[in-house]
């Protein structure tokens, strides 16, 4: 809705595509997380999780920061 718009264009680089899918795979797990809280009946806990994933890809999408890239890195600096 927004690309056809003009408003938000595609900032294509030429990275390592490992770091995206860890963070996606993160975002995804944390997600499931929530939705079995929700299912089990903790639904401040679901729902907090869910906001905090949709809390984290806007600051990806607004300021360019991605936190579950941010974590890979860290994890592979301790990894050395």
């Amino acid at each position: 809705m927004l690309r056809p718009a003009g408003l938000l264009k595609p900032d294509l680089l030429d990275v390592d595509a490992a770091p995206h899918r860890f963070a996606q795979g993160m975002g995804a797990a944390v997600l499931l997380i929530a939705t079995i809280a929700l299912f089990a009946g903790a639904t401040v806990l679901g729902w907090g999780l869910s906001f905090v994933v949709i809390a984290l890809a806007a600051v990806n999408l607004f300021f360019g920061f991605c936190a579950g890239c941010f974590v890979y890195f860290q994890l592979q600096r301790l990894r050395r």
